[in-house]
């Protein structure tokens, strides 16, 4: 597979915000994109590894954007210079292309601290279906955008994530019946990202 084009963050800006919304041109032939980031221009170490999978094979020169998960508020600083790279590949592991060169950019100058979110549904320890499960939360100020996350592992040793515009405080998502499910939510801006929220447990029937 040929390796995608990189778009957005070009190499070398600046004052680029703490989570960029990612953005790579499709192959022909790939149905999953794959992001790293690093202060290392090496990767030796890796500051999020993420990817978004697509129902089907892309064509090429199709716009993928690709918010990076976060796994701490300290994950993403202020003037700092990161680095970013791509891939494409099958999602079953089969084929892959090589990963791109290194872009660097550097983020914009640290803000002002935000709140966490509150969750409010589901509710902590309920039982619902799990077809089109409500998650919603409370609106922080001068938040711009929302993370959520959801596992079964109550570490969140692997999570999927949606994010959601800063006006949007609600998500419906489709789980997997008869499990434990463990949800949290946190709130960002270009140049702040606050703690995450209380982790709530709730359950999921086979209705």
């Amino acid at each position: 597979l040929p390796t995608p084009p990189q778009i957005y963050p070009s190499n070398g800006a600046t004052d680029i915000p703490l989570i960029p919304e990612f953005v790579v041109l499709t192959v022909n032939g790939a149905d999953t994109y794959g992001i790293q980031i690093s202060t290392d221009p090496t990767f030796s170490s890796i500051t999020a590894n993420f990817y978004q999978r697509f129902a089907s094979k892309t064509n090429a020169n199709d716009t993928v954007y690709l918010a990076a998960s976060i796994r701490s508020s300290d994950s993403y600083t202020g003037n700092t210079t990161y680095y970013w790279r791509t891939r494409a590949y099958l999602f079953d592991g089969t084929v892959a292309s090589s990963w791109s060169s290194p872009y660097s950019y550097m983020t914009k100058p640290q803000g002002p601290p935000i709140s966490a979110p509150n969750p409010l549904l589901p509710s902590y320890g309920s039982t619902l279906s799990w077809i089109n499960v409500p998650l919603v939360w409370e609106p922080v100020r001068n938040a711009t955008h929302y993370q959520i996350q959801y596992s079964t592992d109550a570490t969140f040793n692997g999570f999927t994530y949606w994010w959601t515009p800063g006006n949007q405080t609600s998500l419906y998502v489709a789980l997997k019946p008869n499990q434990t499910y463990y949800w949290r939510v946190v709130s960002y801006n270009d140049s702040s990202i606050s703690q995450f929220s209380a982790t709530h447990r709730f359950y999921t029937d086979n209705k």
